[in-house]
């Protein structure tokens, strides 16, 4: 038999089989996913299974016409674990209340039955009710404790309730209810507070689910219907009111708004939204109402792409992740035996009471419960997962974000990622006596038919200095393929056409132009890597346009905090020309050394390995289609303007939804912050667990200090964790939380 990588099993699974998503209630420990994935493994037909325990989410690939839904929730009836199928377009979260308040309710009971067992032992002296009040402290406030316990021994698993359990009934056996009764109460409790907590890291992606309206309003002829999500199709014209969400991805038909996109893109500036501007779900609208033409099924919105990959994130863990799973599996056994170790060797070998030293044994298994340590990774990588999320960063898992953590030198490409990749007029020099408005009127005129991508940025220019251009009064016209175009254009009706022609310095020298009027100046702008394009009027050179791909606004800020954040090693890779990419380079802060120009795809691929050989762990930055195979060898594949391209939001290890560069800094520092405070964890988590055993030991701790230190242990992971998004709402307010 062959063993698939996961990578392929999942891939293979997603071909071949059909995929449910299942939220499970109260779903937040390591034991309970183990013991879940343990019996749908079970089941015939079921592909593979993703466990997500920060979102409460278990995803199923499975052979339907083997096993349905139905049978998988009702396979997890059967080991206490209530799971219901997300079927609907606009995902929600189960609440926890009812998981809350079952665990508040029996701990409550508990806590009552042990403060009124106290006061009938210690007070009054009444040892019979005393006792029978202890022992239903422990029945009904640890009637959870128990019940997971049984179902994890029956599945032959060792987990923490097993522990627990093993610690309560030893208390029992050895007449000592009042520590028995006090370990099940404080364990619900805080097991009650763990679930409140991860609950609070759960909505983080629950606010991301709740950006999609559930219902939509929909024109069916002449009338205007309301639809749930789930019925809105591709083709139907969404209205969308002033200050409403809107529904759907899509184009805009008719109106003019401002919308609100920092939920999908992360921008605090609303854009401006007409006719044929593109909107996406989630994002709210403004003061004017919008015709949306629905593009895309909203089960496959950009949202939902974001929902998705945020969910399934946790899949790809990161190293640390992945070594205390596998360190939990074999350190929960080995707790168990060393407990024996300390019950029997001290009195077998060196005349130790046996009393005392199975009760140090009981306070050993409590301490050294692995649970803080479990979820030390996991509540972390949601929350900074999250944290990007909100930001208009969508990262894939938490693989990525110990990476984008451990940086050290990012590769980017030039056209599209530094530059805007739409050439635009960067100067306009017209000879003596002629208008710069007249010069660029007729040029633009003269382009009008043509499809280059030159002729459009002097077309755009002269539309949006609002000059008169009409097609009607373009005569002949004649492309020459590479070198420009020559047109008859009537200025007036009245008169003879004019002869224009626009293009290089070989199209208007073969014409018998003169261009020496302005041949400095045209030679000056080529040293600057513009592209410049000659214009003549009957014969005479009148003036001169220069062209760039121009760089964003932004590019030269976002490299200098990438250097403040260390990352002062950029490189420029570009199939363009040497010239133009050291023009680039200087503009932008990338040094001589990082230019690599004229290079093919195969070759940015072989300069993103000598960079990886050189630095280790090295990002690429393109647009996540034609840089794909550079993105895919790169440590971190960074795709810039993601929102609304499918191609780029599942290919590419980091998508910046929108085309702000400062989006790369940002995503290193959360991961840099996620990485620090998982190290965090481990280490207050270890801690606890080092001090307290020596306590054990020496016979200082008791039992219900060592549930007390198991609980904090575990509550200051826990909330270290959710500093996270703390941060986040305190820092960046500005833009509106999703």
């Amino acid at each position: 038999m062959i063993t698939l990588p996961p990578a392929a099993a999942r891939a293979l699974a997603e071909v071949h089989s059909t995929r449910s998503v299942f939220d499970v209630e109260g779903l937040c420990c390591q034991s309970e996913a183990r013991l879940i994935e343990e019996k749908l493994r079970e089941l015939q037909g079921i592909f593979d299974i993703a466990i997500n325990i920060p979102a409460g989410t278990v995803a199923t690939y499975y052979r339907p016409e083997l096993v349905t839904p139905a049978r998988i929730t009702a396979s997890l009836n059967t080991i206490g674990i209530k799971a219901r199928v997300r079927d609907s377009v606009v995902r929600t979260q189960p609440s926890a209340t009812p998981f809350a308040n079952a665990r508040f309710a029996t701990m409550g009971i508990g806590v009552v039955l042990l403060i009124l067992a106290s006061v009938a032992r210690y007070a009054l002296a009444l040892d019979g009710p005393a006792t029978a009040l202890f022992a239903s402290a422990i029945a009904i406030g640890g009637v959870f404790v128990f019940r997971a316990a049984f179902l994890a021994a029956r599945h032959k698993q060792l987990d923490i309730s097993v522990l627990m359990s093993i610690a309560v009934v030893g208390a029992v056996a050895l007449g000592e209810w009042f520590e028995a009764a006090t370990v099940v109460v404080l364990f619900a409790f805080a097991e009650w507070l763990e679930g409140l907590s991860m609950a609070r890291a759960r909505r983080a992606i629950t606010d991301l689910m709740e950006l999609a309206p559930p219902v939509a309003t929909v024109r069916r002829g002449l009338h205007e219907v309301e639809l749930s999500i789930d019925d809105v199709v591709v083709g139907d014209v969404v209205i969308v009111r002033p200050g409403a969400k809107i529904p759907v991805d899509g184009t805009v038909i008719s109106g003019k708004s401002d919308v609100n996109e920092a939920p999908i893109t992360g921008e605090s500036l609303p854009a401006i939204k007409s006719e044929g501007s593109q909107v996406f779900a989630g994002t709210l609208n403004g003061r004017g109402s919008l015709e949306v033409h629905t593009d895309t099924p909203t089960s496959k919105s950009t949202l939902a792409h974001i929902i998705d990959a945020v969910e399934e994130a946790r899949a790809n863990q990161s190293s640390a992740e992945r070594f205390i799973d596998r360190f939990a599996r074999v350190y929960t056994p080995g707790v168990v035996i060393l407990a024996a170790l300390v019950a029997v060797i001290p009195p077998l070998l060196f005349a130790g009471l046996w009393q005392e030293w199975f009760y140090r044994a009981l306070v050993f298994l409590v301490i050294a419960c692995p649970c803080a340590l479990v979820i030390s990774t996991p509540i972390a990588t949601v929350a900074g997962l999250a944290r990007a999320a909100r930001r208009g960063i969508l990262i894939k898992g938490g693989r990525i974000l110990e990476l984008l953590g451990g940086l050290k030198a990012v590769a980017f490409d030039k056209t599209g990622t530094l530059t805007e990749g739409k050439p635009r007029v960067t100067a306009v020099v017209s000879a003596e006596g002629v208008d710069e408005s007249e010069l660029l009127a007729l040029a633009a005129m003269a382009e009008l038919r043509s499809e280059h991508h030159l002729a459009e940025a002097i077309v755009q220019e002269a539309r949006r200095r609002e000059l008169a251009i009409d097609d009607s009064r373009l005569g002949h016209f004649m492309a020459e393929i590479g070198e420009g175009v020559e047109a008859e254009v009537f200025v007036s009706l009245a008169q003879t056409p004019t002869q224009v022609r626009v293009g290089t310095r070989a199209l208007l020298e073969r014409a018998g132009i003169d261009l020496s009027a302005l041949e400095q100046r045209w030679e000056a702008l080529e040293a600057q890597a513009q592209t410049v394009v000659g214009i003549s009027r009957d014969g005479q050179l009148i003036g001169l346009v220069a062209i760039a791909d121009t760089v964003r606004p932004q590019a030269r800020e976002a490299l200098a905090r990438l250097s403040a954040l260390g990352l002062g090693e950029h490189h420029l890779l570009t199939g363009d020309n040497p010239a133009t990419a050291r023009a680039i380079a200087a503009e932008v802060g990338v040094g001589d050394a990082g230019v690599h120009a004229r290079l093919l795809p195969q070759d940015k691929v072989e300069m993103v390995h000598r960079l990886t050989a050189a630095h280790g762990v090295v990002a690429m930055v393109g647009d996540g289609i034609n840089d794909a195979p550079a993105l895919a060898a790169a440590s971190v594949g960074i795709a810039m303007g993601a929102a609304g391209a499918d191609v780029a939001l599942e290919s590419a290890d980091v998508a910046l939804m929108s085309d702000d560069l400062n989006k790369i800094a940002e995503a290193v520092e959360i991961g840099r912050r996620t990485v620090a405070i998982i190290q965090q964890n481990i280490a207050i988590a270890l801690g606890f667990k080092v001090v307290f055993l020596t306590l054990a030991m020496i016979g200082v701790a008791t039992l219900w200090m060592a549930i007390v230190a198991d609980m904090g242990a575990s509550l200051l992971v826990i909330f270290n964790a959710l500093r996270l998004l703390a941060r986040e709402a305190n820092t960046e307010g500005r833009t509106p939380h999703v």
